[in-house]
């Protein structure tokens, strides 16, 4: 019997969504948040075929990382535990994240422990911590911020000496995402408010980035953002420097009621090199 055209197509649509689906780097947006929400046990190969896709945004791979963050079953964990082992970049250490913060909660039956110490990724009697420590900043001898907003800069001069910015921020495709992200911050706010951001960076902290002191029992000190209260915690630090310490070694915690950032002065820049920077950033 002849199958009319319409019916012909409707078919072919078919076949072309169950392949879709089965082949989950080819998922639609609308599917891949389908199953992102309903993250069902049977779908952590797939969740991990996206993890790997290159062809994929880095959002996506991210949100296939999570996806196997939230199924509480040993195939994910053991698949999670794979990516911080074997992945590369930002998946790498989104997996190496999840597996740290519950391997003793949701995976806790799975022996996640045993297994990042046989594979090298945290053992926590051997982790070296490396001291870090945000000198304090003394009151500016700079001008006020409103006369160095009169100076005209030198957007490329203010380039090679904003070279330090990268350590900690991210500018377009450069830097570090430690501290905020400066693209199009400058084109964003009053010459003033950008100037004082870098002569006094404490006096406003962006939510979310307030930093907090790690004093451990041997008396190493660490300052930098916590970014798992777990066992280990997890701490960033300038030039996004992290380190895993171990709870146990841990004597205390305060918060350290100043910025992250180096001031201007502490960074080396003259009244002019502000000015400089700040010409620069505009055109970020």
């Amino acid at each position: 019997m002849k199958v009319p055209g319409h019916q012909r197509s409707s078919h072919a649509y078919k076949r072309k969504i169950r392949l879709t689906e089965r082949d989950a780097t080819r998922w639609t947006s609308a599917y891949a948040n389908l199953v992102w929400k309903l993250t069902p046990a049977d779908a952590a190969g797939a969740f991990r075929t996206r993890a790997l896709a290159t062809t994929l945004s880095g959002t996506d791979r991210l949100a296939a990382v999570t996806a196997l963050g939230f199924i509480p079953t040993k195939e994910s964990a053991a698949t999670v535990l794979d990516l911080a082992q074997s992945a590369k970049g930002k998946v790498r250490a989104h997996a190496l994240w999840w597996v740290l913060n519950y391997k003793d909660s949701r995976w806790k039956e799975f022996g996640l422990n045993a297994e990042l110490k046989s594979r090298g990724l945290y053992d926590p009697e051997k982790v070296g911590i490396a001291p870090m420590i945000i000198p304090p900043q003394e009151p500016t001898k700079l001008p006020p911020v409103a006369e160095i907003a009169l100076l005209k800069g030198d957007a490329k001069h203010g380039a090679n000496v904003g070279q330090a910015c990268f350590l900690c921020h991210r500018i377009g495709d450069q830097g570090v995402d430690y501290a905020p992200a400066l693209s199009g911050f400058a084109g964003r706010q009053t010459a003033e408010v950008v100037i004082n951001s870098i002569v006094n960076p404490s006096a406003d902290i962006a939510h979310g980035y307030e930093g907090t002191i790690i004093t451990l029992n041997d008396g190493t000190v660490v300052h930098g953002l916590v970014l798992s209260d777990g066992d280990p915690l997890i701490v960033e630090s300038t030039g996004a420097l992290k380190q895993l310490i171990p709870a146990s070694r841990v004597k205390s915690r305060e918060r350290l009621g100043r910025s992250l950032m180096l001031s201007g002065e502490q960074l080396g820049l003259s009244t002019q090199d502000v000015a400089d920077v700040l010409a620069w950033l505009k055109t970020q």
